[in-house]
């Protein structure tokens, strides 16, 4: 028995349209990144509210439509609904993306 999972066609991600700007050699337009930050942070907050932490952080796993600019949160394979009870590994991350409490081995 197999799992499907079908979702919205999402042609872009924050990786690829950080580095079209790269190579075009322009800046990202600032009201891009206030429109998308805002969009992330209220994903997170989402989620957060139901206890659920993502782990894996990146731009590869930030999907954008062009078409409106909407952003989607994607590939919660390292997620984990938060128990107050039960200890959480802190090496759960993209290497490139760790924040420098773990990569200082820094007890939070």
């Amino acid at each position: 028995m197999y799992l499907n999972l079908v979702m919205n066609y999402v042609p872009n991600n924050l990786n690829k349209i950080n580095k079209n700007y790269i190579q075009k050699k322009e800046q990202f337009p600032i009201f891009l990144i206030k429109l998308y930050s805002f969009q992330i942070a209220r994903a997170l907050n989402y989620i957060h509210s139901k206890n659920i932490c993502h782990r894996d952080i990146k731009p590869k796993n930030i999907l954008i439509d062009p078409s409106t600019n909407k952003v989607f949160l994607c590939d919660f394979g390292s997620a984990k609904i938060l128990n107050k009870d039960e200890k959480n590994a802190q090496y759960i991350c993209s290497r490139f993306y760790r924040i420098p409490e773990l990569i200082m081995a820094i007890t939070c």
